[in-house]
């Protein structure tokens, strides 16, 4: 999702507002479901199953920081 504008999510998940932000819905979310995982992070390359996957509640707030207009 962010390889058109250039930007990983690496670099996401390691801003404090994003921190905090997955830290709440993450508190939120397992009130309702204990196995609720908001992101999950596979090594490897794409092509060996490696990569980063987003709960839809968190991929919004990803692509809001790739393109400020979305």
């Amino acid at each position: 999702m962010g390889k058109p504008f250039g930007k990983k999510p690496g670099k996401w998940l390691e801003l404090p507002t994003t921190i905090s932000f997955l830290d709440t819905l993450s508190n939120i979310r397992k009130s309702d479901n204990s196995d609720y995982q908001p992101v999950i992070t596979v090594r490897g390359n794409p092509s060996s199953g490696g990569g980063t996957w987003f709960h839809e509640d968190v991929a919004i707030e990803y692509a809001r920081w790739l393109y400020d207009e979305f």
